[in-house]
């Protein structure tokens, strides 16, 4: 059954803590394409929360792609939802690169925020409590292909200010300052709507879905230290781009 924990100190309301935890459950979860989600009425019950709250969670579970409700039955939508491991990270701009496009990037934004959001996850005795969150926008021969949030600890970049950390490549940055070897990542893949601010960067129709992909970047004792939600348009990959022009 699904735990739901409802944190009265957050700001964020009610609804939506609950859509982070079953969001979470959903990423951590076995259930295949098509499953029948667990009955929300027993998770209501099961965390002794209003039914009718639980279901607005549910149903924003439809809106954002997560499930498929079904005269009140409500199931996985898997579209893709991979998780996988890999031997070697090739970071985006490697991967522009080889497709023979330059890269580059723009930050929009640079916050300091006080925990990872979910379904990122460390380490309690390695939580370092704050993290930089700078989005940005990542550029194929200055045509917009994936919008970022990317994280990283605070205290590893404190001597860096605000200018210079938009600009520097994070990753990079820590492999010759703090000697750390990226080797690992954990990714999940998902689609999604993700609204017009992130359309709008991407230049492309805002009811249009993209790729959400959560990544985790590790040593090589599989250690995380830099994160990233990036949101790829599904309207073109890259190939497509440069078939296109």
């Amino acid at each position: 059954m699904i735990q739901i924990v409802l944190d009265k100190r957050l700001k964020r309301a009610d609804t939506m803590q609950i859509v982070d935890q079953l969001k979470h459950y959903f990423v951590e979860s076995s259930l295949i394409d098509g499953a029948l989600f667990p009955d929300y009425q027993a998770v209501a019950v099961a965390n002794q929360i209003n039914a009718s709250l639980v279901k607005s969670a549910y149903d924003q579970m439809v809106s954002d792609g997560y499930l498929i409700n079904k005269k009140s039955r409500y199931t996985v939508r898997r579209l893709p939802f991979i998780q996988r491991f890999d031997g070697t990270v090739n970071t985006l701009f490697e991967t522009i690169q080889s497709m023979g496009m330059t890269p580059s990037f723009k930050t929009q934004a640079l916050t300091i925020i006080e925990q990872l959001p979910l379904p990122f996850t460390v380490n309690p005795m390695e939580d370092r409590k704050k993290y930089i969150q700078l989005n940005k926008i990542y550029y194929a021969d200055q045509i917009p292909v994936s919008y970022a949030h990317v994280y990283c600890p605070q205290d590893l970049v404190s001597h860096v200010s605000d200018v210079d950390l938009k600009t520097l490549d994070v990753m990079n940055y820590l492999e010759k300052t703090h000697g750390l070897k990226f080797a690992h990542y954990h990714q999940t893949i998902d689609v999604i709507h993700p609204g017009p601010i992130i359309n709008t960067a991407l230049e492309q129709p805002l009811n249009a879905s993209v790729f959400r992909m959560h990544i985790q970047i590790m040593d090589a004792h599989r250690d995380p230290y830099v994160f990233y939600t990036l949101y790829t348009s599904i309207l073109y990959s890259l190939e497509t781009i440069h078939r296109l022009r």
